[in-house]
């Protein structure tokens, strides 16, 4: 039973969302560095994605190349 009530608590903090507070530090009120924080987020969320496809067009593109000879 004990271990059960342990189970059922772990899930429950686990799976229990929390309010994301943002630090301190990702916002201020100068437009330079509002939009620096934003360009280095839109940058980090694209540049994963950019390797990803472009590697496996590159896998696909030595695995379909014509071989000479």
């Amino acid at each position: 039973m004990g271990r059960l009530v342990r189970s059922w608590i772990v899930a429950a903090v686990c799976l229990c969302p929390t309010p994301a507070l943002a630090c301190a530090v990702c916002f201020d009120a100068t437009d330079e560095n509002r939009r620096a924080f934003l360009d280095t987020t839109i940058f980090l969320t694209v540049l994963p994605l950019v390797l990803i496809f472009g590697g496996g067009y590159w896998i696909y593109r030595q695995t379909t190349a014509p071989v000479p000879g």
